[in-house]
């Protein structure tokens, strides 16, 4: 089954934000949120989109378990 997601945060939850403001890696920050780009076992991410300057992304992903769309990554 293929599904559609939108995800969105704001500048206030925003770890791109929140890196900047430390003095920490904007770079390590970006690789550490966007890990699930890479897919896993059960769900292959057929395609992502960023609009930065809205804090929102999209992407649509192939997956037959439902329930491994709601499992952490981490």
């Amino acid at each position: 089954m293929l599904f559609h997601i939108t995800a969105q945060h704001d500048h206030l939850t925003c770890s791109g934000v929140a890196a900047r403001k430390a003095g920490g890696s904007l770079a390590e920050s970006q690789r550490e949120t966007n890990r699930w780009l890479e897919g896993n076992d059960k769900i292959k991410v057929i395609y992502a989109h960023s609009n930065n300057p809205s804090h929102r992304m999209f992407a649509v992903v192939e997956t037959d378990d439902w329930d491994a769309l709601n499992e952490p990554t981490n």
